[in-house]
């Protein structure tokens, strides 16, 4: 019995050793880690309520864990082959437009032509970093747009990347009043606070929201809202479809474009549609302008028509009033 006895007390010792060791070290992350993040979601918003501007702690120790799913590079965008670059295409890569952690972006451009180039700022989903709008960029700037993908900590850092980014328009031989925003999911979320909601200064001219318009967003939105492109499924579990509808009713209320492109289905992954990606590029090329070609030649880019475009496979609505009968 005697012998056995330590074999016995010597590992629980040492087991309640390790378990109070990790207990102290989780409470000074958890300090740590909440001031950092009230001190984030204050520096936008004033207060410390807006959830919706930054990863709140449970989010963070989710992905700490491992425990949110995540998704490979560019899996939620679904580029395929229309991903390799552009021959004319240069890519300056981890530009800062900050001095704190995470404010670095990406800028996919072109030589300067006569003409200036609208620019799309790409904001990411959940989780990973700017990489994921890699192939989406390469895609979308085949069209002659400048693309930036962004890394950011919250909406604040988003609203900060277009501001820099039309300080520097010249050096990208972009038009700094045409610079639009894509966002999907959370990015999405992102996308419809830094652009709807003025007092940030972002001031973009077009905002594509994807997966991630919320009843949140519709409070932000006052007169002097750019145009907006929102693209939701009917089935998207994560996001209700009643809050795209009443972000798009919000936008034409205050007298601002709004579309509205309502899958019946797609889940929480309307860009892997057919055609979806045409329809955004199409809105942009509308509400920001046909860019040069990427040899500067004339444009071939045209806007797309997103009722004809889209009638046989989604609701679409735009600044008139959409039926109850199926598009045909």
């Amino acid at each position: 019995y005697f012998r056995a006895l330590p074999k016995v007390v010597c590992p629980m010792a040492l087991t309640f050793h390790r378990v109070t060791l990790l207990a102290l070290l989780a409470w000074t992350s958890l300090v740590t880690g909440q001031a950092h993040v009230v001190e984030d979601a204050c520096e936008v918003s004033g207060s410390c309520i807006d959830d919706d501007l930054n990863l709140n702690l449970m989010q963070k120790r989710k992905m700490q864990k491992g425990k949110e799913t995540r998704m490979r590079a560019d899996e939620d965008m679904d580029m395929g082959a229309d991903a390799s670059p552009d021959e004319n295409l240069i890519i300056a890569l981890d530009v800062a437009y900050g001095s704190e952690r995470k404010q670095d972006l990406d800028v996919y451009y072109f030589p300067t032509c006569a003409t200036l180039r609208p620019a799309v700022v790409a904001i990411h989903g959940y989780g990973g970093d700017k990489s994921r709008v890699r192939d989406l960029s390469l895609s979308y700037s085949k069209l002659g747009f400048v693309m930036v993908a962004v890394n950011f900590k919250n909406a604040k850092d988003v609203a900060a990347a277009v501001i820099w980014l039309r300080a520097n328009a010249a050096t990208y031989g972009i038009d700094p009043t045409k610079i639009g925003m894509w966002g999907f999911s959370w990015g999405g979320k992102l996308a419809s606070t830094a652009s709807l909601d003025l007092r940030l200064g972002a001031a973009v001219q077009a905002s594509v929201i994807i997966a991630g318009a919320s009843f949140e967003a519709v409070e932000k939105v006052t007169e002097g809202a750019p145009a907006v492109l929102i693209v939701h499924s009917e089935d998207d579990k994560k996001e209700p479809a009643d809050a795209a509808r009443a972000l798009h009713e919000k936008i034409k209320e205050v007298g601002s474009r709004s579309e509205l492109v309502m899958y019946p289905t797609g889940g929480h992954f309307p860009t892997r549609i057919p055609g979806c990606h045409e329809i955004i590029k199409g809105f942009f090329v509308s509400a920001l302008g046909a860019p040069p070609a990427t040899d500067c030649s004339a444009s071939t880019a045209e806007p797309v028509d997103v009722i004809s475009s889209e009638a046989a496979t989604g609701e679409v609505a735009t600044d008139e009033p959409a039926t109850d009968e199926p598009a045909t």
